[in-house]
């Protein structure tokens, strides 16, 4: 596996989890 492969991807993981994070705190009622 490439290793700049790899850091493309653990970026891709950590935009998924920022972006569920987002919509969960939006979802919930303030």
């Amino acid at each position: 596996m490439n290793r700049q492969q790899q850091g493309k991807s653990s970026l891709f993981l950590y935009y998924c989890r920022l972006i569920v994070y987002w919509l969960r705190k939006r979802n919930s009622p303030v």
